[in-house]
């Protein structure tokens, strides 16, 4: 296990630093000074790279990093930075701090800082002198709060934190940026950072709707926690269990196909979607499919005769009993929901049994999850995992936030805050992998693990990108690939192929991404 890509929350980091200190004998000084020199590291090299201040933001490159430090150990952290700044003499620095009385930590390390001839200005004393030195900030260096933090910020800490992001300067936060916890409010004060440095491992709240636009640029550095005190408090549950991991996109890969293999062995997929005014969208699944690696793709919609754009390598036909009867004793996999509008419950329920009895994995998207409900799970085995003759199909639903919301009862906020827990939920009730589409994707087992995809492509924000993404885990699944490593590589497969179409066209249509999928699932880098 790669213990650097687990994400933890705030309060297992806790008890991970806890335990280094009192069980290992590790002294927490140590453990700030490797974090603070080691972030002092990454930060001289992105002031030392070219165009890393966002173009938006007006700042003086001449102007001094200000180093803004709470009284906790994540204000020690930073000014740890601060000191290693002072000594390699390359840029010039200044000290602020929330409060005039410091933890011990942060404390004996401002006691270091003065005796070598800094001064600092004391946001409670000095509001305004403190504006004006950020306003002409080069670089400002948050370590106001970090994992420690259990309620919203107040009071002065809240108050810096609207100066500093107020103030047009570049914000690079160290371990978390301040305001950032393990249960938020929307409305609660946080830091809007353009770098987070973090100290040890991954943080979950960085990585929710919520806080990944506040984290910017997210860099790791290693502090010395010995790998098995995260194995073991992984292991043990800790304050919270923690199976969330963050994935690399160009680790996974679809199986290689054959140099023999033919269109019938390749996999066929059924789109059962669309509906007047909606056409487009079981076509686009299809295209997902098709460029996905599928041998043959059909669909069956209610869409009216010739609406839409069709693509000649699609077998198309109207949604009527017998060719949905059809397409499910020819498929190897099915896809259900892409732009299926006026369907009822009952077609899904008659859908999902006679799946059942063909042992066919399905994929859910769309209209169709809005149909779902734990009942239809029940009546159709093969969503809870029983065993069948003729193999064990399995389930994929493939919800936005807002789907997923409906089908909890609670509200997509809730999600932005803390999505952990929803999906955990949602693939044990269902027995189903979940994805959560969104700027940062995830896919939850129905075991309870949840594997995080860092987006950051603005451009798969548009219409149908998400009836491609079903249609190519069906395709993945009508190849043999399990549900959950289908769901994880056509999650991987589809940000790399927005990402790249983006770099070449920068906005485009699903359509388009469809096509770019071939590159991608045929082995292009």
């Amino acid at each position: 296990m790669n213990e650097q890509d687990l994400l933890l929350s705030s309060a297992l980091m806790a008890d991970i630093d806890r335990a280094a200190r009192e069980e290992l004998g590790i002294p927490g000084v140590v453990l700030m000074e490797n974090a603070g020199r080691g972030a002092w590291e990454v930060l001289r090299r992105v002031l030392q790279e070219e165009g890393t201040t966002p173009a938006e933001r007006k700042t003086s490159p001449e102007g001094p990093l200000v180093f803004c430090a709470g009284p906790g150990n994540n204000g020690g952290d930073a000014l740890v930075m601060a000191r290693w700044a002072f000594l390699e003499e390359q840029f010039p620095l200044a000290v602020v701090t929330s409060r005039a009385g410091l933890g011990a930590a942060a404390e004996a390390q401002w006691e270091i800082l003065r005796r070598l001839g800094l001064s600092r200005l004391v946001w409670e004393e000095e509001p305004g002198a403190v504006r004006e030195l950020l306003g002409g900030a080069r670089m400002i260096v948050d370590g106001l709060s970090g994992t420690g933090l259990s309620g919203a910020l107040r009071g002065s800490a809240a108050g810096l934190v609207e100066a500093m992001n107020a103030s047009g300067a570049p914000i690079a936060s160290v371990d978390l940026p301040s305001g950032f916890r393990d249960d938020p409010d929307p409305g609660d004060p946080r830091v809007r950072a353009d770098l987070t440095i973090v100290t040890g491992y991954l943080k979950r709240s960085l990585f929710t709707a919520l806080g990944r636009p506040g984290a910017g640029r997210i860099v790791q550095v290693d502090p010395g926690f010995p790998p098995s005190l995260v194995r073991a408090a992984v292991g043990s549950g800790g304050s919270s269990p923690s199976q969330v991991r963050l994935r690399n996109p160009r680790d996974l890969t679809p199986r290689p196909v054959p140099a023999d293999a033919h269109k019938g062995v390749r996999g066929k997929v059924g789109v059962v979607g669309g509906a007047p005014g909606t056409g487009g969208a079981p076509l686009l699944a299809g295209l997902g499919a098709l460029y996905g690696g599928a041998g043959m793709v059909r669909v069956c919609t209610g869409a009216a005769p010739g609406e839409g754009w069709c693509d000649p390598s699609l077998m198309v036909k109207a949604d009527t009993r017998e060719n949905r009867t059809g397409i499910l004793d020819w498929a190897s996999a099915l896809v259900i929901g892409p732009g299926w509008t006026d369907a009822g419950r009952d077609d899904l329920r008659d859908l999902l049994g006679e799946a059942r009895q063909r042992s066919l994995p399905v994929v859910l998207d769309a209209q169709a999850l809005r149909l779902l409900e734990p009942a239809l799970v029940v009546e159709s085995p093969q969503v809870s995992g029983a065993e069948k003759s003729g193999g064990e199909a399995s389930l994929i639903l493939t919800p936005h936030p807002g789907e997923l919301a409906a089908m909890l009862g609670c509200t997509p906020r809730d999600l932005a805050c803390n999505p952990w827990e929803a999906l955990r939920k949602t693939a044990e009730i269902y027995a189903a992998v979940v994805v959560l589409k969104g700027s940062v994707t995830c896919v939850a087992d129905p075991d309870g693990r949840i594997s995080v995809f860092d987006g950051g492509c603005p451009a798969l924000a548009t219409a149908g990108t998400g009836d491609v993404l079903a249609g190519l885990a069906g395709a993945l699944c009508a190849a043999g690939t399990e549900a959950a490593e289908a769901a994880r590589t056509a999650v991987a497969l589809h940000l790399r192929a927005g990402q790249r179409l983006a770099s070449r066209a920068g906005w485009f249509t699903a359509r388009d991404l469809a096509r770019s999928l071939g590159e991608i699932s045929g082995g292009a880098p």
